[in-house]
């Protein structure tokens, strides 16, 4: 995996030169290589005026001449190289950002390193140093290039000066901050192009911090070349040793990226197994296809609950029939009750033949029958009434259950298909034992890390107390 860095410094005036030397390894830094491991790969300079094409020491040199007392003479670029590109690939990278970044404008000169890293590889990375003056075409002698600007007259000045969209600006601490990281995730957009190009788009990079990405990982405690290379370090060691954790959960992962690319793979080979299923996934295609069938499914059972609730309230449940009894089955007995009522007494009055006569039987038999009659007319209004409610409550579900049933039997066939490709799956990745014997493996890995990470501090903490015991004059203590 490749480490991100990215650092932008500045030199005062009389550091060019010297800083020019050291990374291009001449003069006194000839055989800084040799002495410190850290090796010149490749060195390019780009942008110089006339006077500095042959030789672009010489242009460092003028601007610590010429660059006024309290001047920046050049502004730096020191970023971290991928170690998965090769050396060629890696030059690539810092040209496309020289072009990229600079452009035409502004004179540069980079110088690509490879040092030896702790875990005993390469430590590839650029020093970009470039002058912040803006060549605008005019050809100038190198004490009138250094010269200020002259807006009104800019053959008789010197370079604009300035770098960025920003350039003569006086920006707050903030804005020089949200500056540097927009300059961040530039190198960061270019390098993962490249690592893309390449074939490692497991390796892209980010820099964007911990603390902005919300990250609940800690950065590593810096460290100077000096401690790094103490021998016995404490602080080396714990810091390898976090590394090397890392290091596991990156392996880890990667494996799980395995597996879910052939778990993906089982997959699409159930769901092209049958033109139907593979329809079916088309029509429930995107990132929230999940939620969208869940979603279909819950509403249209939601829908089912309200209609079987209004029914519920309007009708008598048949294994309960008269407590809690339905406004719309109330009114249907009192229709039935009314009903029954009327035939009785018209049958009495036939039975009697009391009609014929006009007794006082007869008429209050007569009497009674009206009032039957007038009852069973009250009584089927307020049954129509009340049934009416009812239909009004549960049209409107019913026609979104209507509008609702051909998207939810798809859902519902979706939903079986993902039960089939689940089942699919369990035969792919094994049966329950092996997942067990999985489990049980990954239980010995964390078990044995964490053994590890335990001797080394104690290993740690046995380096502590014996420097301790070396500095009190003491001598080495035991544990």
């Amino acid at each position: 995996m490749a480490i991100p860095h990215a650092h932008v410094g500045i030199g005062k005036k009389g550091k060019a030169a010297p800083h020019s030397d050291y990374i291009m390894r001449e003069g006194k830094y000839a055989e800084y290589a040799e002495r410190k491991g850290d090796h010149l790969v490749a060195v390019e300079s780009g942008n110089m005026p006339q006077w500095a094409v042959d030789n672009p020491r010489e242009f460092w040199k003028a601007a610590d001449q010429y660059e006024r007392a309290n001047g920046t003479t050049y502004r730096e670029f020191e970023f971290a190289l991928p170690r998965e590109l090769d050396r060629d690939q890696r030059l690539a990278l810092v040209r496309d950002w020289a072009e990229y970044e600079l452009g035409d404008k502004h004179a540069y000169t980079f110088a690509i390193h490879e040092a030896k890293a702790a875990d005993g590889g390469i430590q590839p990375h650029v020093h970009m140093m470039f002058s912040e003056r803006q060549q605008d075409g005019i050809e100038r002698s190198p004490d009138q290039y250094f010269k200020r600007a002259n807006k009104a007259h800019p053959e008789r000045g010197g370079c604009t000066k300035g770098y960025g969209k920003n350039a003569g600006k006086t920006l707050t601490a903030s804005e020089r901050r949200e500056e540097l990281k927009a300059l961040r995730r530039r190198w960061g957009n270019v390098t993962n192009l490249h690592l893309r190009r390449a074939g490692h788009e497991a390796s892209e990079i980010s820099l964007v911090s911990y603390k902005d990405s919300r990250s609940l990982k800690t950065p590593e405690p810096k460290m100077k070349p000096s401690e790094w290379h103490k021998p016995n370090s404490p602080k080396r060691e714990a810091i390898i040793v976090a590394r090397a954790e890392r290091a596991e959960i990156a392996r880890q992962k990667q494996q799980e990226r395995e597996l879910t690319i052939n778990i993906n793979r089982t997959r699409e080979s159930v769901m092209n197994s049958d033109p139907k299923r593979k329809a079916l996934a088309w029509e429930f295609s995107g990132t929230n296809r999940v939620n969208h069938v869940e979603r279909i499914c819950a509403d249209y059972e939601a829908l089912k609950k309200r209609e079987a609730d209004a029914k519920r309230g309007a009708f008598n449940p048949p294994d309960n029939r008269h407590l809690n009894e339905g406004y719309v089955a109330r009114a249907a007995r009192h229709v039935k009750n009314a009903e029954k009522s009327f035939l009785h007494t018209e049958g009495e009055i036939k039975k009697k033949g009391v009609f014929v006569h006009l007794t006082a039987e007869g008429r209050r038999l007569k009497r009674e029958l009206e009032t039957c009659r007038k009852r069973i007319f009250e009584n089927r209004k307020e049954y129509s009434e009340q049934l009416s409610i009812f239909e009004g409550k549960v049209k409107p579900i019913r026609e979104k259950i209507k509008e609702l049933q051909p998207e939810y039997e798809k859902a519902k066939a979706y939903h079986d298909q993902q039960n089939d490709i689940q089942r699919a799956l369990e035969k792919v990745e094994g049966s329950p034992e092996h997942k067990q014997a999985i489990q049980q493996q990954k239980q010995a890995a964390e078990n044995a890390k964490k053994e590890d990470k335990e001797a080394a501090e104690r290993k740690i903490r046995e380096e502590q107390i014996k420097d301790a015991a070396r500095r009190r004059g003491v001598g080495g203590m035991k544990m």
